[in-house]
């Protein structure tokens, strides 16, 4: 199993076989697949391995599984596999500031803004942030907040920010619109 992950749609969980101490020998195995850690059911399974089937982005479901042998006496739950799927991207964060075209009252910008919902379910874990001459320009420079300073800049400096957001499952959002800041402190000759 494995937390919100992006990959595939599709769990697929297997077990190795346990013995019988009692001698009638495993004769199949009780499976959960449901949103509780501590989820039991009748529902059989023959062999040593299971798939729910496809499932769709935003699920979080605990999986689970006991042997019951020929006379009918089930075994413990094993303990609770997570399986997290999301596979769609974070909205665009919103409500950039701190663009500033020609200006000269500070030379270190400092950008904000609002932090998006993620539709698929594992929520935003962090953003790419991208500084630099490009209008259109990504990276994958990581940034843990709703805010961010490139530090000082040298005079003359006239550079774009943008932003996407990234979910837990690791899916990139659409970047921001470019933000436009621009530094000059050189008086005219």
């Amino acid at each position: 199993g494995a937390a919100w992950q992006n990959a595939s749609s599709t769990p697929s969980f297997s077990w190795t076989a346990p013995s019988d101490v009692g001698g009638s020998g495993v004769n199949h195995y009780h499976v959960y697949w449901g949103t509780s850690a501590s989820g039991t059911s009748t529902t059989d399974n023959a062999g040593v391995s299971y798939s729910p089937g496809a499932q769709a982005s935003g699920t979080s479901n605990y999986f689970r599984v006991a042997a019951v042998d020929t006379a009918g006496n089930v075994g413990a739950w094993t303990t609770a596999v997570l399986w997290q799927y999301d596979n769609q991207a974070p909205n665009t964060p919103t409500g950039v500031t701190g663009a500033a075209a020609w200006q000269n009252a500070s030379g270190t910008p400092s950008f904000g803004w609002t932090a998006p919902s993620d539709v698929g379910g594992s929520g935003v874990a962090h953003y790419h942030v991208y500084w630099g001459a490009s209008s259109t320009g990504t990276s994958t420079t990581d940034n843990g907040s709703t805010s961010y300073s490139p530090g000082a800049q040298a005079s003359g400096t006239s550079n774009y920010f943008r932003v996407a957001a990234i979910d837990t499952a690791g899916n990139e959002g659409v970047w921001t619109t470019a933000a436009l800041w621009q530094y000059e402190i050189e008086t005219p000759t």
